[in-house]
């Protein structure tokens, strides 16, 4: 039964958006010139146009919490799967979900900012305020903040103040535009975007989840497309731009990133919210198969395309992720070749 969880959320890493290869199967990186790049806004800007959820409209607010119903998909929750897991009662079992679907989105809340605020930079770098791509720009600002309310709200509703380390957000804050342009500032907006579409996938294959679950995530759902297109598309702009020593050093920087989320996930005062000895919950978090099941899901697009566009090349961004199991199966079996 684990096995086949693992796999089903293996398979679901393939990119969902292919991108071109050259005539020996490598991936093509290519300059776009400025007139491409409009192109590509105005395209996703009609895209824009035709968005019409509301995040207060939207969702019934004034339902109240189904009692005993699941908050979180069981195969995202940390223990799953483990012996720990099946000494659970139900109850239990949907408490941990609820409480860590909260710190899912609370650090959800905390990429979509930082995400918000690299997008705003560079709108003040490339001082185009009226063309296309700047318009652009904006609306996917527009879209985070939506979906940061919305998360806000769905914490609320769920009456569980989201265990945030104070530390760690205030870093996030203080050093995000400290990030270096290029590779890996999209590399943080594909995360902010992958890490809730993940979600978003995972929940729209059950039946029986909290309606304000499905109805938030359903709202978010018609941006999530178009901003992954576009910042992979960025992404792989970026890579054409940049030398390959310093795009191999921010490959390094993004591995890093992308491997914080798990342990991030991990809450020993969660564990001890729902009645389990933390260090023990803990430890079966950590080591169980589900860890790089869960991992690979949230955050296993962006390390496929990384690993494809040539952003993971270096054997140290290689060896981060494999060490941080955030590589595919298929691909840990050869990170050192090459």
């Amino acid at each position: 039964m684990e096995r086949n969880g693992e796999s089903a959320m293996t398979n679901g890493v393939t990119s969902r958006f292919p991108r071109p290869v050259t005539s020996i199967g490598g991936p093509v990186t290519r300059r776009k010139s400025v007139a491409d790049r409009q192109r590509a806004a105005q395209r996703l800007l009609f895209a824009v146009a035709e968005d019409t959820y509301d995040g207060e409209l939207d969702v019934d607010w004034d339902r109240p919490a189904e009692p005993g119903t699941a908050w979180m998909p069981d195969s995202l929750i940390s223990v799953y799967g483990t012996r720990l897991w099946k000494s659970l009662t139900p109850r239990q079992r949907t408490e941990l979900g609820k409480r860590e679907l909260v710190a899912l989105l609370a650090t959800a809340m905390c990429l979509q900012t930082a995400a918000s605020m690299l997008t705003f930079r560079t709108i003040a770098i490339e001082q185009a305020l009226v063309d296309d791509r700047s318009r652009f720009l904006l609306s996917m600002i527009n879209d985070r903040s939506r979906n940061v309310t919305m998360f806000g709200r769905l914490i609320k509703h769920a009456g569980v103040a989201p265990d945030i380390e104070r530390l760690r957000a205030d870093r996030l804050a203080h050093t995000v535009l400290l990030t270096p342009a290029g590779p890996m500032t999209q590399v943080l907006s594909l995360l902010a975007d992958e890490f809730v579409d993940a979600v978003s996938r995972e929940v729209s294959e059950q039946d029986e989840l909290q309606p304000h679950v499905l109805q938030v995530l359903k709202v978010h759902s018609g941006a999530r497309d178009r901003h992954i297109a576009f910042a992979w598309d960025e992404l792989e702009d970026a890579l054409g731009r940049t030398g390959r020593l310093w795009s191999r050093l921010q490959g390094i920087f993004a591995a890093v990133r992308i491997v914080r989320v798990g342990p991030g996930l991990i809450s020993s005062e969660i564990y001890r919210s729902v009645g389990l000895n933390p260090y023990r919950a803990v430890w079966a978090a950590y080591t169980s198969r589900n860890y790089r099941a869960r991992v690979n899901c949230l955050t296993g697009e962006l390390v496929a395309f990384g690993l494809e566009s040539g952003l993971f090349n270096g054997r140290t961004a290689r060896a981060v992720l494999r060490l941080g199991r955030c590589l595919p199966p298929a691909r840990d079996e050869t990170a050192d070749r090459g």
